[in-house]
């Protein structure tokens, strides 16, 4: 991208933004609420929320790529089974080949070793 398209691109913005100009024909004064029907909010922490369930995680990745879909086609999001770690593709949209897996498959492939690594560690300590 040449610094001169960035130009073009302001100098065109300004003159749509002179040109569509809009005037008010009424003025709005914003009426606060009742107070009467104000809802407390209550914050909780994150460590005190409930774990995630498989059926909702894999809902909510479904929920995601329906979403992303009419979009960009060309990503998904997939849980690894092994690792419960998100999964995001890019891939082409005529040849179908994945273009980037982020984490790679080296990655994942790491991270299963570890666990089963981890897994030996702790029952040699017990």
């Amino acid at each position: 991208m040449s610094i001169s398209s960035l130009d073009a691109y302001s100098a065109a913005r300004a003159m749509v933004s002179a040109s569509t100009s809009v005037k008010p024909t009424q003025t709005a004064t914003p009426t606060p609420p009742p107070t009467s029907q104000v809802a407390a909010v209550t914050n909780v922490p994150a460590t005190q929320s409930k774990p995630i369930s498989d059926e909702e995680l894999s809902d909510a990745v479904q929920s995601i790529n329906e979403f992303v879909t009419p979009v960009a086609n060309s990503i998904t999001f997939s849980i690894d089974k092994d690792t419960g770690r998100t999964i995001v593709k890019v891939i082409d949209k005529h040849t179908q080949e994945v273009i980037r897996q982020i984490p790679d498959d080296e990655v994942l492939a790491i991270s299963k070793a570890l666990d089963k690594l981890q897994g030996l560690l702790l029952k040699q300590t017990a």
